[in-house]
């Protein structure tokens, strides 16, 4: 049993985060039990600050709402129903506003049974990090998220690592895991070190439902708490610290965070009222939309016959023109010929009146 490796996560308000995170970092007062010559053997060390971890959860929820409205977009598009269902989930699941005074984060820890810690001991210290953020990568990916800030306590009495997961998850929800999900991400947590022989650390109730021998899971219980109890006791002295530090501050604050939180609930509920209002009237503009476009179809419809009236009544009144222009033409033609005939008549009697001075006859 002591073969083993597990990770056990936990949520972090925004009251809570500075201490975890000044804890991880070894900033401020260094716990008594923390090894100061070994110090220096801490990896990693980079966790966000609490603006930080809000820009991140804030850029999921505001990325995950882009993509659920385009997908809402494209479903209703397509017609297909099952799509329009899923997509209308999808948009509904990361509606709720980011909450800064809520969850933050959820803080893991990746621990290692007696044995364990003895093999990876023998390994370079860099080589054990990268198989730590292997396994964490996946326990990330399991809850649908991602995580932050990782590093190793090498100057404790027993190896361990820690950091912080989103507490937003990458469909805009909060991250929230249930007890299914918790047994997944310790099976994914042991991958990385499953070729060192290390397995996931197994429940009580695990050995129970595989029929083992009550006297193995019990002692390798009693192996684990030996391995792990010094964490344990590090991780409640330190929070013992740190509320007595923080007691009278939370206190005050403790009216005014239940009072956001029941003015958040009246708030929610309004806006429930107000989508069903809105949905209510966006069904209603859609059908107005949609007897408007009937009826711009038939005025099309009207204009384009009236198009072709008129077109009509343009080629007959073209065929006019052309008879008007002709009778013209041919009326001209006319007269010219009635003049040229008058100037020919003149022109003879003058020709006959003309006297013959010769006195010879014709």
């Amino acid at each position: 049993m002591s073969m083993t490796t597990s990770v056990r996560i936990g949520p972090v308000r925004a009251l809570g985060y500075g201490g975890q995170r000044a804890h991880d970092l070894r900033e401020g007062k260094v716990p008594d039990y923390v090894d100061q010559e070994r110090k220096h053997l801490n990896t990693g060390g980079f966790i966000p600050t609490i603006e930080e971890m809000h820009g991140y959860n804030e850029d999921a929820k505001f990325a995950a709402q882009e993509a659920a409205e385009v997908g809402w977009m494209a479903a209703k598009a397509s017609g297909d129903q099952e799509a329009i269902k899923l997509a209308k989930a999808a948009r509904n699941a990361c509606r709720l506003k980011y909450d800064r005074n809520g969850v933050v984060a959820y803080r893991f820890i990746l621990t290692f049974g007696r044995e364990a810690q003895k093999v990876l001991k023998e390994l370079d210290p860099a080589e054990v990090d990268r198989m730590a953020w292997a396994a964490m990568g996946r326990v990330a990916s399991s809850l649908d998220t991602m995580f932050t800030g990782m590093g190793s306590h090498r100057d404790e009495s027993a190896q361990h690592f820690h950091g912080f997961l989103r507490g937003v998850t990458n469909g805009g929800r909060k991250l929230n895991p249930d007890r299914v999900q918790c047994r997944q991400m310790q099976t994914v947590a042991a991958e990385p070190f499953k070729h060192l022989g290390i397995r996931r650390g197994k429940s009580k109730n695990m050995w129970i439902e595989e029929d083992a021998d009550p006297s193995k899971y019990i002692h390798a219980s009693v192996a684990e708490l030996h391995a792990l109890l010094p964490i344990e006791l590090a991780a409640a002295r330190q929070a013992v610290e740190e509320v007595r530090v923080k007691l009278d501050r939370v206190q005050a604050e403790t009216a005014i965070v239940d009072l956001k939180k029941k003015m958040a609930e009246d708030e929610f509920e309004k806006l429930q009222e107000r989508v069903s209002s809105l949905q209510k009237e966006v069904s209603m503009l859609e059908a107005i939309e949609a007897a408007w476009n009937r009826r711009i179809e038939e005025k099309e419809s009207e204009c384009r016959q009236l198009d072709a009236d008129i077109e009509e009544k343009n080629k007959i009144l073209d065929n006019l023109l052309e008879i008007v222009d002709s009778a013209s033409e041919q009326r001209s033609i006319d007269d010219h010929m009635q003049h040229d005939l008058k100037s020919g008549a003149r022109l003879g009697q003058k020709a006959s009146a003309v006297p013959n001075y010769r006195g010879f006859p014709k």
